[in-house]
């Protein structure tokens, strides 16, 4: 069933079902193409295993803006599901599986708006309300408050939650120091009679160490001259901590919690996130890697991730960019949930067994689609948390360019962030970052690098049209670019973005952010927050601003162009739609209630004659429903199509067509693709 939304003699009509078809989930996945599927993914925050069920696994991730929601296994991290019926905030900080439920079914999810419970595997999830106020819940542990009495401890922004082993309602039991800030989950030593929680504040950047204990609940005074960012203590001795020293990114030792340290004499490289499991070995994981040490901090070894490519090639990884160490796992065991997946620690192994399967978890920003050379497609994304990376066959694998005749890219000048774009079934292909751009005339392989000019960095890029096509490049391309002095310059390419000249926009194109064109005819717009202008000299001259006197007060915030005709403007308000060449513009209220929390994007078909609305509305989540967005209109918006499926994640990125097919990035479901949308 659809949720129809319907411009019937100037009224809104809407019915009351909500869904369309789920969208397939192509990837990145297995990244590096591990010829046994165990390459790597995207970012994952927590995760949490029981002990009788070691292969089922749930995670999550919420770094960099991603919101995967929760993401399950049950087969030791080979294939993966999305679990998020209910939960609505799919920002995840923290995961836990209740250790009175041996089956793995009763588990929490730490949000961004507080604890989600499911109590039947992932299947379903119920907002507990009364932790709408504690903000950030980054962490669960088991700890003792009152004697013989065991609480689900978990850390908040506001402060110390706990809630009776056994169920019940999560309390506020000790918010954080005075002026205090945290951005990590404290750590406790439990016994039967009580527990200590020990904590580093002052966020990311470190801050004095406190402690603090059931029987008297009460902080201690900062602890020693120490400004930490993480620490752990030992769960056979409350009175050893390590943590690690923020700024220095190295380890420190106490013997007497925490009124003395001292630093390592062997110290592993990057040290942020510390832990000491039950057996007081020590551990530490930061972009440098993980490391463990079994003889008290006097020697560290380092952790390997082997990618095993399909290639013939061996990839042998250290480095990753770990988000946490997870203890408890499986039992008693040690995992490292990173910005690349997961990996589980293998007894004394000096390899991580890699849990990463089929997740398609990462962060797409910008995708170009372009044909293969075996009649599939080549797909080429910017990531986050990530290097570009590609498929050459519509996402199946992702070796990306571990290929021996083509460049690499991988490389700082591309690194994180970035944009890319094809021009329709050409094959030419640009991509941007910074102050670099790239080039190919074969779908995104054989890179060239140049500079961009006046060392500007590319934003909105958008080309001509041959004659009678509405897809494919004339050679002509527009971009904008900031440049070096803070103006707003036009870059114009007459060989499909290889080479570039400048021209000055006009004032009051200055705070422009989109360049587009009318696939029908050869003129170019430029949207600003209060002016849309269009050339028909390739941007030498301008016309005067176009600003409908439609609620003046609205920014701009795109344009979508079907022909010379039919346009829509796009703002932080109900969009307006013009029929006659911008003449005259009327609210599109037939997409008043989209826009009533949200500001989405649009994108149009190849042939023009199909729209979609995507974007995401955050306050959702306060209502009880999902953020995510995605409608389809086939009459030039008169009516509209609910199309969201099966989506999780609140963070949607781009729309992309390629043929008939509707292609979208995401932060935290990677790219998903809805096939003949049209």
């Amino acid at each position: 069933m659809t949720k129809l939304f319907s411009l019937v003699a100037g009224s809104l009509c809407a019915a009351v079902m909500a869904g369309g078809a789920s969208w397939d989930h192509i990837g990145p996945h297995n990244i590096f193409d591990d010829k046994n599927g165990m390459g790597e993914a995207g970012t994952l925050a927590s995760a949490a295993s029981p002990a009788a069920h070691p292969n089922i696994i749930y995670a999550g991730g919420s770094n960099n803006g991603a919101s995967s929601g929760i993401l399950k296994t049950v087969d030791g991290g080979k294939h993966w599901t999305r679990n998020s019926n209910g939960l609505w905030d799919t920002r995840i900080k923290g995961v836990f599986a209740h250790p009175d439920c041996p089956l793995g079914n009763w588990v929490f999810a730490g949000t961004e708006s507080g604890i989600y419970e499911s109590k039947d595997g992932a299947a379903s999830w119920t907002f507990m309300n009364e932790t709408k106020d504690f903000g950030n819940v980054l962490g669960f542990e088991i700890g003792t408050i009152d004697a013989e009495s065991d609480y689900v401890i978990a850390s908040s922004t506001a402060g110390i939650l706990a809630m009776p082993v056994k169920g019940g309602t999560w309390k506020l039991i000790q918010a954080w120091p005075v002026g205090e800030t945290v951005s990590n989950p404290v750590s406790m030593y439990s016994d039967a009679v009580s527990s200590t929680v020990f904590i580093c504040c002052g966020g990311w950047q470190g801050g004095p160490l406190y402690s603090w204990d059931s029987v008297s609940k009460t902080w201690s005074a900062p602890l020693g001259d120490i400004k930490c960012a993480n620490v752990a203590v030992d769960p056979n001795d409350s009175n050893y901590l390590i943590y690690s020293k923020a700024g220095e990114y190295q380890a420190y030792e106490s013997h007497d919690a925490g009124l003395t340290s001292k630093i390592f004499p062997a110290n592993p490289p990057g040290v942020f996130y510390v832990m000491i499991d039950d057996s007081s070995n020590l551990y530490t994981a930061t972009q440098a890697g993980a490391f463990v040490s079994r003889d008290q901090g006097k020697s560290w070894s380092a952790y390997h991730v082997i990618v095993n490519e399909r290639s013939g090639g061996v990839m042998d990884r250290v480095a990753h960019d770990y988000q946490r160490i997870i203890s408890n796992f499986q039992g008693k065991g040690i995992a490292f949930p990173s910005d690349q997946g997961l990996h589980i620690v293998d007894g004394k192994s000096p390899n991580l067994t890699s849990a990463v399967g089929d997740l398609t978890n990462c962060i797409s920003i910008n995708l170009a689609v372009s044909p293969g050379e075996t009649g599939s497609r080549n797909l080429v994304t910017t990531m986050w948390d990530w290097s570009a990376v590609a498929s050459w066959d519509d996402g199946a694998t992702w070796p990306s360019w571990d290929l021996p005749t083509e460049k690499d890219i991988q490389n700082p000048n591309i690194g994180e962030g970035g944009g890319t774009l094809a021009f329709g079934k050409s094959g030419h292909v640009l991509m941007w970052h910074r102050s670099s751009y790239w080039h190919s005339c074969n779908g995104g392989k054989n890179l060239t690098i140049a500079t961009v000019p006046e060392s500007g960095s590319l934003t909105g890029i958008d080309y001509f049209r041959q004659q009678g096509s509405r897809s494919e490049p004339s050679g002509t391309v527009f971009a904008l670019a900031d440049t070096l002095t803070s103006e707003k310059k036009l870059l114009v390419s007459e060989d499909f973005g290889v080479t570039w000249i400048t021209k000055t926009l006009p004032d009051s194109l200055q705070g422009a952010t989109q360049v587009t064109v009318d696939p029908t005819a050869d003129v170019v717009f430029v949207v600003a927050p209060d002016c849309l202008a269009s050339s028909a000299d390739k941007g030498t001259t301008w016309g005067s601003c176009t600003t409908p006197l439609v609620d003046p007060d609205a920014s701009f915030t795109g344009l979508a162009v079907i022909n010379s005709d039919v346009m829509f403007l796009l703002r932080d308000a109900v969009p307006l739609r013009t029929t006659d060449g911008g003449k005259t513009w009327t609210e599109l209220t037939s997409a008043a209630p989209l826009f009533k929390y949200a500001a989405p994007s649009m994108s149009v078909s190849w042939s023009g004659k199909t729209l979609v609305l995507h974007g995401v509305d955050h306050s959702a989540i306060e209502r009880g429903a999902a953020g995510a967005m995605v409608f389809k209109s086939i009459n030039n918006g008169d009516s509209w199509t609910d199309e969201t499926g099966d989506i999780v994640t609140i963070s949607l990125n781009e729309g992309v067509w390629y043929d008939t097919d509707f292609y979208m990035t995401s932060s935290g479901e990677g790219i998903i693709v809805k096939r003949n949308f049209e």
